[in-house]
């Protein structure tokens, strides 16, 4: 990436991951789940970028929230989830040129697989909160809110990414 594209993706991450902290996670919506901005960035970034970048992103915006106060559970978690799903984002984020659905459709399952990435990794190192039935209840419908913000996230970042760089991206559109 070059220099611009670089500040503008530091700058977004950081911004979502404030965000996160300071005003979603603090939201009273039902069922106690929040959207996860940091991870809607990641996608976007990671299907503009490429996925070199994209897992760069990711483990930045991961340990970003990892080291944020309000961070709960392993140190490190969020970190290798993001690095992952932005590394498998990238991959096929050349198919997402084909159709203008492809981009929904690609967060939809790095939305669902970093949630039960989440939930596998955390059960593995042994964090308490997780348990079959509370993965059962906050996957979904973190899932769910985090898609009924994509559409919002994924125009305004492909609409500030192709503005700072002109158009020009890793997967050519």
């Amino acid at each position: 990436m070059r220099r611009v594209p670089v500040v503008f993706c530091a700058v977004v991450l950081l911004l979502a991951v404030v965000a996160q902290v300071a005003v979603v996670n603090r939201l009273g919506l039902p069922f106690g789940v929040v959207p996860d901005l940091a991870l809607l960035v990641v996608v976007a970034l990671a299907l503009l970028t490429g996925a070199r970048s994209g897992a760069v992103l990711g483990f930045a915006a991961g340990l970003a929230a990892d080291l944020m106060p309000a961070a709960a559970g392993p140190l490190g978690l969020s970190a290798l989830v993001l690095c992952l799903v932005g590394y498998a984002t990238g991959r096929v984020g050349a198919l997402a040129v084909r159709s203008p659905v492809m981009p929904f459709a690609v967060t939809a399952a790095a939305t669902l697989a970093a949630g039960v990435l989440y939930a596998l990794l955390g059960a593995l190192l042994g964090d308490p909160r997780i348990g079959f039935g509370s993965v059962l209840h906050v996957v979904p419908w973190t899932w769910l809110c985090t898609l009924l913000l994509s559409p919002f996230a994924l125009f305004l970042i492909f609409t500030g990414y192709r503005r700072v760089t002109g158009g020009d991206t890793a997967m050519g559109w």
